[in-house]
């Protein structure tokens, strides 16, 4: 006779994890992991989040107002923006994205090398758009962008700061779930690496798309 789950029992199932098996490799040479199901995003996250939408709203508030009141924008005595390399930016943090679902799929059906390669993926894409706005933003400081400038200027380094700090942030959290994944020999939860990792990368990169719209295209 077969056995009843454990919630028909009366037992509190065990929580999944994401468990790194000590021993046997695949044939890649790699530990393999067990499969993880879906779990919903620690408290934490999602009220960073919040907090976090809540001040970027005011900001790009605040650009739509000044938009509104503008005859011109950006304003006609600043430099034009380097609008073609901001697609390049755009374009490689959005495929981002992409690199990051491959992780979380891999998670969710144990495939530990591809998740490894998933979040190394995702972690230097990431970098590279940090790097490129960083480099824009010390063109535009040298050109006249400086926040004293106006309202715009300031407005501007804001958001784009903002944004960068935000994919900084999730470029650090992708080393560390990569470098727990790679250690192995641990059992590590998906719900506080690789999936509140994705949610806070997702975040990032759909936050990036109303702020290059509002400030460089329209």
């Amino acid at each position: 006779m077969r056995e009843a789950p454990a919630y028909r029992r009366g037992r509190r199932p065990v929580p999944h994890r994401l468990t790194v098996i000590p021993g046997g490799r695949n044939r890649a040479g790699q530990r393999p992991v067990a499969p993880q199901p879906g779990r919903r995003p620690p408290p934490l996250v999602v009220l960073f989040l919040g907090v976090e939408t809540f001040v970027f709203l005011g900001l790009l508030t605040i650009a739509l107002a000044l938009r509104a009141a503008a005859a011109y924008w950006p304003p006609a005595s600043l430099p034009p923006l380097p609008v073609m390399t901001t697609w390049v930016h755009t374009g490689i943090l959005l495929f981002s994205a992409v690199t990051m679902r491959r992780a979380m799929a891999a998670a969710d059906s144990g495939r530990r090398f591809d998740i490894e390669t998933g979040l190394a993926a995702t972690a230097l894409l990431g970098f590279a758009f940090v790097a490129g706005q960083s480099a824009e933003l010390v063109w535009m400081f040298s050109a006249g962008f400086a926040p004293a400038s106006g309202g715009y200027t300031a407005t501007f380094l804001v958001l784009v700061a903002g944004v960068g700090a935000h994919v900084l942030c999730g470029v650090f959290w992708i080393v560390a779930a990569t470098t727990g994944v790679v250690m192995g020999g641990r059992t590590i939860p998906v719900s506080g690496f690789v999936r509140s990792c994705a949610i806070f990368w997702y975040y990032g990169c759909g936050l990036w798309v109303p702020v290059f719209a509002l400030l460089y295209l329209l």
